[in-house]
């Protein structure tokens, strides 16, 4: 496939919650945009056999199972899920789809004669997948196991990041290496906040290198690099963001899970997508009502407009709590108090 060089670069980070984060990136320059580095920074990687052995696998021209397909209603061209990591372990999970707007593409060889055949005149976008805590692997034994405890899924997304970016360098793809804007709403606005403030955050850079990520790798004297070699020169790669537009993001994530937790507990008729997922949710229900009833919180009845302890006025300024007795107030399983009332 042949790109025009005005390029915008979308990449879609699926989330854990209902919405996505996304990155984008837009440039006006050549594809191979990124600085290009002394090769000898990289000579003394701990296992150079491997870094080139993820470096081969993870070039999009190296992949013989990659399917380009024409969405004429969408005026693009999309890319099957192929794995942004070299040592997956749930493949469809931490795979990438790239979805390129026909105006981007000069031509396209679609019967493999070595001649365009499809030109159009009609942003690059990838979707990536993450593990989440409701999804299994199995284990040595054959046993099947939860998997996709954080820092998982921002790892995902931060190896997709890198997948993009490689073969953005290698020509494969469309975009700027230099200009990711993460961006999200709800859920997804959390991810695109921590995708971008965790940039190039070296904590994660052992779980990027346990997946086999693209343009990380460990060192001999137990440093890093961030260096991919392309033609014997040696490209950095960053596995974050430039900019970040998060709307409605649900940060933090400590209070926001415990209270989504809480408000679905308290409905008796919400259905749990499994059993795992319920009992989560009363652990949480359970810490939350810890949390709050920690945080001193009182109303004064007249600001609030209500009679919170129903003795007849409004000239109180009553504690707000939670308490929890599923006897007395099943309706509710079985939380109940001020803090409830006001609620």
């Amino acid at each position: 496939m042949k790109y025009c060089k005005k390029v915008i670069a979308l990449f879609l980070a699926c989330c854990l919650c209902a919405c996505s984060a996304q990155s984008v990136s837009t440039s006006t320059s050549e594809a191979v945009s990124a600085s290009p580095t002394s090769a000898s920074q990289s000579v003394d990687v701990a296992d150079p056999e491997q870094k080139a052995y993820i470096e081969q696998t993870l070039s999009l021209a190296n992949n013989p199972d990659q399917e380009w397909t024409d969405d004429a209603d969408a005026q693009a061209w999309i890319l099957s899920i192929v794995s942004a990591a070299a040592f997956p372990e749930l493949p469809d999970q931490q795979g990438v789809s790239v979805c390129v707007p026909a105006v981007y593409v000069l031509g396209i060889d679609t019967d493999g004669d070595g001649q365009e055949d499809v030109t159009s005149t009609s942003d690059t976008q990838t979707a990536s997948g993450n593990r989440g805590k409701q999804d299994t692997a199995a284990d040595e034994d054959g046993n099947s196991c939860y998997t996709g405890d954080a820092p998982s899924c921002l790892v995902d997304q931060k190896n997709a990041a890198r997948f993009l970016k490689y073969n953005i360098l290698l020509g494969n793809l469309p975009g700027s290496v230099d200009y990711f804007v993460s961006t999200g709403g709800s859920g997804g606005g959390a991810h695109a906040v921590m995708f971008a403030a965790t940039s190039n955050h070296s904590d994660f850079y052992d779980y990027e290198i346990a997946a086999g990520a693209v343009g990380v790798y460990l060192l001999e004297d137990g440093g890093y690099t961030t260096n991919v070699s392309i033609d014997g020169t040696d490209y950095e790669i960053s596995d974050g963001a430039w900019g970040c537009m998060a709307y409605s993001a649900i940060t933090s994530l400590y209070e926001a899970d415990m209270a989504m937790a809480f408000e679905y507990t308290l409905d008796t008729t919400y259905e749990f997508g499994t059993s795992f997922q319920k009992q989560l949710a009363e652990y949480l229900s359970e810490a939350y009502m810890e949390y709050m009833n920690q945080q001193n919180l009182s109303a004064a009845e007249n600001a609030a407009g209500f009679d919170l302890n129903s003795d007849g006025d409004l000239e109180d300024t009553i504690a707000l709590t939670i308490e929890y007795d599923p006897q007395t107030h099943p309706e509710t399983n079985g939380y109940y108090g001020t803090y409830l009332d006001l609620y």
